[in-house]
């Protein structure tokens, strides 16, 4: 719990953290017999983790569209600065 709070992960992240690394050891071609008998999380998964957070969080603001600025509409009473 501290190593989550130390690095910025939300707690709700750690189920997705646990999957992470169930299905990254699952994927390895070496034998998995008994590797998780007992596991703490290292450090080296909480940074491939947020990591690949952050990349997922970057390239989900790289396809938001840019914001208009407001402009009230010409019959509302909301009078927007003259610019000359």
């Amino acid at each position: 719990m501290a190593l989550l709070a130390q690095h910025h992960i939300a707690i709700q992240d750690g189920p997705a953290l646990c999957l992470q690394i169930l299905t990254g050891a699952l994927t390895t071609p070496e034998d998995n017999t008994g590797r998780f008998a007992s596991y703490a999380i290292t450090l080296q998964d909480l940074s491939a983790f947020s990591s690949a957070k952050s990349a997922r969080e970057e390239s989900k603001m790289a396809r938001r569209k840019p914001r208009r600025p407001f402009k009230p509409a010409a019959s509302s009473q909301l009078r927007w600065p003259q610019v000359r």
